[in-house]
Parts: structure tokens; sequence; C-alpha cells
């Protein structure tokens, strides 16, 4: 689905670079490009909202993973105390076993509650044990630090889903667009087989989307191998849009 929507965009950013190249006095055609225009600005923000969103994401799901390590550490010493002063009180060694290395984050939270509750509620029976008071407030420093980063990457996930709704049904709203375009153009260059092959190459060879792979908009749609390839497959001598005076005969 993601790779759709990108895929309409370029299609839309091919037909528009043709626009600039070849504008239209027809009323018609001047208000679809620019509600094409205004639409594939707004799709390229969403690209990048999301883009950066995703990175959030990943990056506060990353700190969470070094928080849970380090907390982790701590949380086994507290542990270790535990079990070593259940030689002398056996029902301690219960309350203080080890978490599971692979718990799911659900397991791992709640077990690390339980852990450090069960160090404050012992705590002087572990601490001669080598589990101090400092250390039990680190690891409850650790433990908040970790679900709030939980949180974070959470919201960031959810926020780059809402993006990737928003865009879909721009990307949706643009392709119409660009059907209607084609109507026209269609029947204005009905009687012109170059101008017809011209937009035809338009509708096929598409263009960059800001945000993707990092091309800017408008950069080479129109260049390298892949634009040679259909120009020679349909034919076309005249200048598609994107290209310069010097790239062909003109389309007029």
């Amino acid at each position: 689905m993601r790779d759709a929507d990108l895929r309409r965009l370029t299609k839309v950013e091919g037909v528009l670079a043709f626009a600039r190249s070849n504008p239209s006095e027809e009323q018609d055609v001047t208000l679809l490009v620019g509600a094409m225009t205004t639409g594939l600005e707004k799709a390229r923000a969403l690209v990048k909202q999301r883009a950066e969103r995703e990175q959030e994401a990943r990056g506060e799901s990353k700190r969470a993973r070094e928080t849970r390590r380090r907390l982790r550490g701590v949380l086994a010493l507290v542990s270790k105390s535990g079990v070593a002063a259940g030689k002398a009180s056996p029902e301690l060694v219960a309350k203080f076993r080890q978490i599971r290395p692979r718990a799911s984050i659900v397991e791992f939270t709640a077990s690390a509650r339980a852990l450090l509750e069960a160090g404050r509620e012992h705590a002087e029976a572990i601490v001669g044990h080598g589990a101090s008071a400092e250390r039990l407030d680190q690891a409850e420093v650790l433990l908040n630090e970790y679900v709030a980063l939980l949180d974070k990457s959470r919201d960031a996930r959810s926020a780059a889903v809402r993006i990737g709704t928003e865009l879909k049904v721009a990307a949706v709203e643009l392709m119409s667009f660009r059907s209607r375009l084609d109507a026209l153009n269609r029947h204005r260059f009905a009687d012109d087989p170059e101008l017809k092959a011209a937009w035809k190459s338009a509708l096929a060879i598409g263009g960059p989307v800001f945000g993707v792979n990092g091309a800017e908009p408008g950069a080479g749609a129109w260049s390298g191998p892949r634009r040679r390839r259909v120009r020679r497959k349909l034919g076309v001598r005249g200048r598609l849009g994107g290209e310069g005076a010097a790239g062909g005969d003109g389309v007029r």
C-alpha cells in the first residue's frame, strides 16, 4: 500500500512536468494543473512528515532498548541480593526471581515494578548483599525512563500511521485529477500525433517526489536511460515536460 501511494505521486509529478513545459491557456486545464500542483505539494509534505515520525519512532525504540539493558543490569543485582538474603529468610526467594531475558514489554515492565517494590519492602534485608537504596533509586529512574521512551515511540508510530492515511487520500485524489487531465489532453491532442505521443510518454515516465530516496521535486524527471527507452518505444521526437530547449525539436 505504501509503495502504491508513492507510485501514484511519481505519476502525478510526471504529468505536471509536462504541463509546466507545455502550458495551456484553457481554463479547464489550468484549474486541474493548479489543483494537482497544490495537492502534490501537500502530499510531498506528508511524505516528509511520515518519514520524520518513523525516524523518531526508531530513535525512541533504540533508546528504550538501551535503557532496558541498563535497567536489567541493575535489577539483576537487586535480584541476586534478594536471593542471597533468602538464605536467612526463604520466603524472599520467590519475590526476587530474575526477569526472563526474552520477556515481552508488558511482562518485563510488570516484573520490574514487582522486583522494585520487593526491594523497597525488604530494603534492610538486601542492603547488606549489594543492593543499596541508591541502586533501588537508580532502578526506579531507569524504569520510568524506559516507559516514557516506549510511550514516545508508540505515539510517533501512531502519528506515522495517521499521516500515511492522509497521504493515501491525497494520492487517490491526485490520480483522479490526473485521469481528468488525461481525458482533456487526449481530446486536445487528437489531431496532433506528436503532442499526443509526448503526452503518452509523460503519463508513462513519472517523476521523483521530495522525501523519497532524497530526490528533490522535479529533479531529473525526464533524464536517464528510462526516458530514452520510453521515447524510442513511442517514437517521440518533441520536447517532453522538464526538458530544456536543447532537448529536442520542441513541442509547441
